[in-house]
């Protein structure tokens, strides 16, 4: 009896584990399609890589200000991949294929989506962004 109630405890342990995996929290997506993302959003590839969207960080040139460069959003990513997990700066208008990017992935396409003006802001956390993964 005391062996039956073990394995079922265990087993249902082992569910539980199973049931909190990280990829249940993130969208399915396919390399090479652009898709929309925002803060805080989660994407796994077929091949089981992870793309988290952990930060977004706003260094455009602020309002009624005269700037030389016009700034650009600078992405922080988490990318999981089998055991490992890497932290990457993704920079929206500076990127190239050349840096090294975890799990070989490549971006491009990075734009805004959300109508973000001085007149009528967006909050950062509520902006749409639309970019398109690849491997290398």
């Amino acid at each position: 009896m005391k062996s039956k109630l073990s394995l079922t405890i265990c087993s249902l342990g082992i569910l539980f584990l199973l049931s909190c995996s990280s990829d249940e929290n993130c969208s399915s997506e396919n390399y090479d399609s652009r898709f929309e993302f925002q803060w805080g959003d989660c994407f796994v590839f077929d091949d089981g890589i992870e793309m988290e969207i952990k930060e977004i960080d706003d260094q455009r040139c602020p309002c009624n200000v005269q700037c030389v460069w016009e700034g650009e959003f600078i992405f922080n990513l988490i990318i999981r991949e089998a055991d490992s997990e890497q932290q990457f700066d993704l920079k929206e208008k500076t990127y190239t294929e050349n840096e090294d990017a975890p799990a070989d992935l490549v971006f491009s396409d990075i734009a805004l989506l959300s109508d973000d003006s001085c007149e009528d802001p967006v909050e950062l956390s509520k902006m749409k962004f639309e970019i398109t993964v690849s491997k290398k």
